[in-house]
């Protein structure tokens, strides 16, 4: 079941909706037409209560700007380009510039700041957006597609899509930041990423080329760990970023989609959630830069950050004729 109401209005006006997506078990999935941001979502429990777990801001305003991001729809390209500017087919494309060394969610005005049209399909929520030739300095007019869908499992499905009518690079993520237990620190959290290795980053965050393993340092999550002593230590891997906020290289079995890429689970409430995904990276980023404190996390399903500057990662490029699509699957059980 899908129930629409007023969220806000705009500063021109316009009307932002909050689409509410309803299982048969009662868990809830909230999206709002600007920037197709997930703003709530309410598994249960171990003790069958509904629980918010995901970190919203205390207006309906605050997410006209979303300086945070939080649960947007980021694009055109999700996480750093580097020096603003890319190459592509023996052409340079200088990019909005929103940070003084580097592009950030594709640029000042990127998808998290747009209104996106809403459309609901039976049980499902398809929300669009066009991107003409040049906007934020990328080429070709974009048209994207995000679907989201709520199943009776407690999964719920975010489907993306999108083509152009010029070559083009893309790198779409929900940009959700949780905390299992409702609130308070994520100190009870447990986590697991399906990576044996993860892209080596500069000052900036921006990756030098070099792929690195994982083991023998402070991120590794093979096995399902606590990490609040290393959050608090922040040595070795964690000391320039001052926590988590790396681009980990997921394992190929991850893309069948049958196997988690990461996974996440709460002490306090015994709500476990698993990240499945077809892109070939995920960014785990324990948020202290919000506002000082480890409250909360990202799991980016994504392409490498910087693709389009290095020929050996995964492409980022979409050609005319071509189809991007990739899935993300946010599953919810308890322990």
């Amino acid at each position: 079941m899908i129930t629409v109401k007023p969220f806000c209005s705009s500063t021109d006006g316009q009307l932002i909706e909050l689409f509410t997506l309803t299982n048969s078990s009662g868990m809830c999935a909230g999206i709002i037409n600007q920037g197709a941001a997930l703003v709530s979502l309410q598994p249960p429990d171990r003790a069958a209560n509904f629980r918010e777990v995901l970190r919203q801001y205390a207006t309906p305003e605050e997410y006209l700007a979303n300086n945070a991001y939080l649960g947007a729809i980021v694009g055109r390209y999700a996480n750093r380009i580097a020096k603003s500017q890319f190459t592509l087919d023996d052409n340079v494309y200088k990019l909005n510039a929103n940070l003084p060394k580097f592009t950030l969610h594709g640029g000042t005005e990127g998808f998290s700041q747009r209104f996106w049209d809403a459309k609901i399909v039976g049980n499902t929520l398809e929300m669009s957006l066009e991107s003409p030739d040049g906007d934020q300095g990328f080429p070709g007019h974009l048209r994207v597609k995000v679907v989201y869908a709520l199943h009776d499992d407690n999964a719920l499905t975010i489907d993306y899509y999108a083509e152009s009518d010029r070559a083009t690079v893309i790198n779409l993520t929900n940009h959700a930041y949780f905390n299992l237990s409702g609130s308070g620190d994520i100190d009870e959290h447990e986590f697991f990423i399906n990576a044996d290795s993860y892209t080596e980053s500069d000052v900036n965050k921006i990756p030098t080329g070099t792929i690195l393993s994982l083991d023998n340092t402070t991120l590794d999550l093979r096995e399902p760990a606590n990490i609040a002593a290393v959050l608090r230590e922040c040595s070795g891997e964690l000391a320039l970023t001052r926590g988590f906020d790396h681009n980990y290289i997921l394992n190929h079995n991850c893309a069948s989609l049958r196997v988690p890429a990461a996974t996440a689970s709460s002490a306090t409430t015994g709500i476990v959630m698993e990240l499945f995904t077809t892109e070939p990276a995920v960014q785990f980023y324990t948020s202290l830069g919000l506002d000082g404190k480890y409250n909360s996390f990202c799991f980016e399903a994504q392409h490498f950050p910087d693709s389009p500057n290095h020929a050996d990662f995964p492409s980022t490029t979409l050609r005319a004729g071509d189809i991007y699509r990739q899935n993300t699957v946010l599953r919810f059980n308890v322990i």
